[in-house]
């Protein structure tokens, strides 16, 4: 359990980020893909991911910059407005999501997972938009995790 999750509990963040109570808390997750949607090319199931809490759309101007957190779509911010990693399964999108090596100690990683995009965006935000504007994938886009 993170401290921000103790902060959530509380209602730390409720006069920015009003959260329906009860929730299920985690916004640092790391588990297996269980299940995948039909446009998933990142992941396959049984991969070990970690996960973004943030789950934006990818296609508006803060997301195509890498500035998830302020995504068009609204804060979709999972253990914070939506169900967290401390439930038996987590719906998460493909977006979200950063393929692990599969010898990696998930649980150790977990805590890294607020920072996961820095690491892929902004440096393919543009060429990832893009690509599934010319594909047309926008739909079928959902991973399931443990």
């Amino acid at each position: 359990m993170c401290r921000t999750d103790v902060h959530i509990r509380d209602g730390w963040f409720a006069p920015a980020v009003p959260s329906e109570l009860p929730l299920t808390l985690g916004h640092e997750n790391t588990g297996w893909v269980q299940e995948i949607g039909a446009a998933v090319e990142n992941v396959v199931v049984g991969d070990a991911v970690i996960c973004h809490p943030q789950l934006s759309c990818g296609f508006c101007a803060a997301c195509r910059i890498g500035d998830d957190m302020r995504c068009a779509r609204g804060l979709e911010f999972t253990g914070l407005t939506r169900a967290g990693g401390f439930a038996e399964l987590l719906k998460t999108t493909d977006r979200a999501v950063l393929p692990l090596p599969p010898d990696t100690d998930v649980a150790a990683v977990a805590p890294h997972a607020d920072a996961v995009r820095t690491r892929r965006y902004p440096l393919d935000a543009f060429a990832d938009a893009v690509a599934d504007l010319e594909a047309g994938r926008l739909h079928g886009r959902g991973v399931l995790v443990p």
